[in-house]
């Protein structure tokens, strides 16, 4: 029983691994949908132009494609790469 709180401190140890690896997992997943997000309106849409012609666009990031509406009505779909 003497080395019982070396133990804890290797399970410890692993736990603190696998939670920074999951923190850098989850950050690289969030950055890269927001740059999907980005080049969708930007660069698909050109929203950030004062002459576009679409309105909204809206992003789906399951099958990562980009959805340009005017008015009510989808009229651009690109999916990106």
């Amino acid at each position: 029983m003497k080395n019982k709180w070396k133990v804890i401190a290797w399970i410890f140890i692993v736990l603190c691994i696998l939670e920074t690896i999951l923190i850098i997992c989850a950050y690289n997943v969030g950055t890269n949908m927001i740059e999907n997000e980005n080049r969708c309106s930007l660069q698909y849409c050109g929203l950030g132009d004062s002459y576009s012609p679409y309105d909204a666009y809206a992003f789906d990031t399951t099958s990562n494609t980009c959805y340009c509406y005017t008015g009510n009505e989808i009229t651009k779909t690109a999916i990106l790469d």
